[in-house]
């Protein structure tokens, strides 16, 4: 069964025009349209460069941030834990450009949380 219908998007930019569609498991997911994808997309990254600088700036952040993780820590295949740890990296990078985007000090929070629910066990 399809079901369109158009929804406030989640980036606030607009209506985004989607469906319900039954996958393999029974359960509806939504679906977006193409064009509604990439206009929420242009409202997501319009002022990223206000917050995080230049794409080729901020991507120069992470990189050197991801590089000095992977020389430090990685000794085989990337693990969960160095995932939260470079996703934490990359709002680090972000911060270096704009330190009081409470955004990425609220996302750094979240991935620390899932990358100790990772790698820690209950105290005992």
């Amino acid at each position: 069964m399809d079901t369109s219908n158009s929804t406030a998007s989640p980036t606030g930019c607009g209506s985004v025009q989607s469906s319900s569609k039954a996958n393999e498991f029974g359960s509806l997911l939504p679906k977006i349209t193409k064009e509604a994808l990439l206009d929420a997309a242009k409202g997501t990254v319009a002022d990223r460069g206000l917050n995080y600088g230049a794409p080729e700036d901020n991507f120069g952040r992470i990189a050197r941030l991801w590089n000095t993780h992977l020389t430090n820590r990685h000794n085989g295949p990337l693990t969960p834990a160095d995932v939260a740890q470079m996703m934490v990296l990359m709002k680090v990078a972000r911060l270096e450009n704009t330190p009081a985007h409470l955004d990425s000090w609220t996302d750094i929070a979240g991935y620390a949380a899932c990358g100790a629910n990772i790698t820690c066990k209950a105290p005992e």
